[in-house]
């Protein structure tokens, strides 16, 4: 896992779900702090700005970064490479950039904006406190700079510096045999060190728990789109899911990561072991070995466990990765999926796409995990678990039901944290309007692309009030987005403030 901090001095987006109508309140609130933050960052631009020129060049910014900060582990070359990414990551968001480097202003301005991105998804007693400590920080940072105690490099010690150092004999300690055996064979310490960084475990950019760029996903590696999809809900109710056309085949649920999730996916694994349990035969699952693959081993699950339906085409992923691997174990699967080139070149092109252009260390505590319906039994399937969870009997009719009860275990373990998203995998929308209650059983909705009936307009649009946006900003941004509520909080701060 990775820190839940905003990095500082280059305060990133944390990404995660898309902002849902309580976490965008809070991106409207007043982020106490964040105007200091502002006036400080203008303060330390010249500092970093040697050209003197009013930009900041790449090299300018890995030379400041090591001169700023006290972490003695902080080489020059890893400075440079924190620079290299912070222009990436601003680039990504469509940042102004110059053969100069960037500006004052968009360099203030980027830096602020995260701040903004990361109240969208986090609790607001996290945002301030990420906030005080960006100011803390920044303050030393500058104290540190107008007193001249910027950092030097030290330099490399070796066998004579060493020498020099100790008074008297020291010579005598470090000559002939043993110190010909000191320069030349690595200390066992040191070989330790070296196996560590060979075994370093690989990392994927994270993806967004966005429909529409899981759907553009599932249909580059061979889902037929027009006829399933993923589907934004409005909440865990009837009300929530009633423009969901049947049958759903899978959920799949992002949640952040906590003390209490870990110790009870501890305990039930520990309760596997002990009973020597099996895994479920016609069940496919893959354990995740790759940081930020969640997403992506999510969909598999999704896709894989429902191929009878899905049907993807031949020759594209998903068939070629089932055939390769159906007779695997969940590991082998594992090595497998971190061994294709393809599936590493797709995942990085729609997690890029994201509106969070996420940063894979910031991600590392939200967590994807999808619920199937199989063989009539409700299966919880998560690359970090050593096998499919078994959560009872379910069926097509109760399976949203059953699997939102599970959804709900999850949000008890943080119940102030809003970055929970839900999307699920059923029929595309214009493929079954009956869904929306033209025939037995249904009632309240509309078909895809209109709008839904009386009731439910005055619901959303209440929902967003609650908010505090006005009731006929909230009507305009609903209409604006197909009626979908989340969406329509986006459009709002995006489009209407000011």
């Amino acid at each position: 896992g990775g820190g839940r901090g905003v990095p500082v001095p280059i305060p990133g987006p944390r990404p995660g779900p898309r902002p849902q109508p309580a976490a965008a309140a809070a991106a409207k609130a007043n982020l106490p702090g964040l105007k200091e933050v502002e006036d400080l960052l203008n303060k330390v631009f010249p500092y970093a700005d040697t050209n003197k020129d009013g930009f900041v060049d790449r090299k300018e910014l890995g030379a400041f970064f090591f001169k700023t900060s006290r972490r003695k582990e902080l080489t020059k070359r890893k400075a440079q490479n924190m620079a290299d990414e912070f222009f990436t990551m601003a680039s990504l968001q469509n940042v102004k950039m110059t053969d100069k480097g960037i500006s004052k202003k968009d360099w203030v301005n980027y830096q602020t904006e995260q701040f903004r991105r990361v109240a969208l998804v986090t609790p607001p007693e996290e945002t301030r406190k990420e906030l005080a400590k960006a100011v803390q920080t920044y303050k030393r940072m500058l104290k540190d700079l107008t007193e001249g105690k910027e950092r030097k490099e030290e330099p490399k010690k070796d066998k004579g510096d060493a020498g020099k150092q100790v008074k008297g004999d020291a010579k005598s300690k470090t000559s002939g045999k043993d110190a010909a055996s000191a320069g030349s064979k690595p200390a066992k310490d040191d070989v330790k060190k070296g196996e560590k960084k060979k075994v370093k475990r690989k990392m994927w950019l994270p993806l967004e728990s966005d429909p529409n760029l899981v759907n553009n996903y599932m249909r580059k590696l061979g889902v037929d789109t027009n006829k399933f999809e993923f589907h934004d809900i409005f909440g865990l109710t009837p009300d929530g899911t009633m423009h969901i056309p049947t049958p759903i085949l899978a959920v799949m649920l992002l949640f952040p990561i906590t003390e209490a999730s870990e110790k009870a996916r501890v305990e039930e694994e520990k309760k596997i072991a002990e009973s020597k349990a099996k895994a479920p035969e016609g069940v496919y699952h893959v354990t995740q070995t790759v940081g930020n693959a969640c997403g992506t081993i999510a969909v598999l699950h999704a896709v894989l466990n429902n191929m009878d339906r899905l049907k993807p085409k031949e020759g594209k992923f998903f068939s070629k990765f089932l055939e390769e691997t159906k007779t695997m174990t969940s590991k082998e699967r594992a090595k497998a999926l971190g061994e294709s080139k393809d599936l590493e070149v797709e995942h990085e092109v729609v997690a890029k796409a994201g509106k969070t252009k996420a940063n894979a260390k910031e991600f590392a505590n939200l967590h994807f995990i999808a619920f199937i319906k199989k063989n009539d039994v409700l299966y919880e399937m998560d690359g970090r678990k050593s096998m499919p969870i078994s959560h009872g009997k379910t069926s097509g009719a109760s399976f949203l039901e059953d699997a939102f009860k599970q959804v709900k275990k999850y949000m008890a373990y943080a119940p102030k944290d809003r970055r929970f998203n839900v999307i699920v995998l059923a029929p595309k929308a214009n493929n079954q309007p009956a869904a929306w209650g033209g025939g037995a059983g249904g009632g309240g909705g509309a078909p895809s692309g209109g709008a839904p009936d009386e009731a439910a307009q005055k619901e959303r649009i209440a929902s967003l009030a609650a908010m505090g946006i006005p009731e006929e900003a909230a009507r305009v941004a609903l209409t604006q987005t197909n009626w979908s509520a989340n969406r329509a909080v986006e459009f709002y701060f995006a489009n209407m403030m000011g």
